[in-house]
């Protein structure tokens, strides 16, 4: 059975999307990273059954574009592999692409898939560090 690993949302304004999220909801926050590679700040916030990752685009990057679209909010799910090149393999075998270069993430190995072999869902897999 899959294990989703978070799904995240890119916000105009990091500590304030984790203040509604801690404080509000009783979230806990790990600590904020900065992802120059990006362009992004990150952080997590964990629920009992959850992991929510806030995206705020500080430079230009992937997830700047989206921001300037007017896109906030939900970006993509995360799906836990354990075997990028076995999962990348078995989905290549489907029709599934990956879009751009691996990457490390702040939780592990991250590939994007292509949205139009995925029926336009924002899709990426993720081998979590062990």
């Amino acid at each position: 059975m899959a294990t989703v690993d978070h799904v995240a949302a890119v916000v105009k304004d990091l500590d304030a999307s984790v203040r509604v999220l801690v404080e509000g909801f009783g979230f806990k926050s790990t600590a904020v990273s900065d992802h120059q590679e990006l362009g992004i700040r990150v952080c997590f916030v964990e629920g009992k059954n959850t992991s929510i990752e806030l995206i705020q685009p500080v430079a230009p990057g992937p997830y700047l574009v989206f921001l300037e679209k007017g896109l906030l909010g939900f970006n993509h799910i995360a799906i836990e592999v354990n075997d990028m090149a076995s999962a990348v393999s078995k989905l290549k075998g489907m029709g599934i692409e990956p879009s751009g270069s691996k990457f490390l993430g702040a939780k592990g190995e991250i590939q994007n898939l292509d949205p139009s072999t995925t029926s336009d869902l924002r899709l990426q897999i993720i081998e979590p560090r062990r």
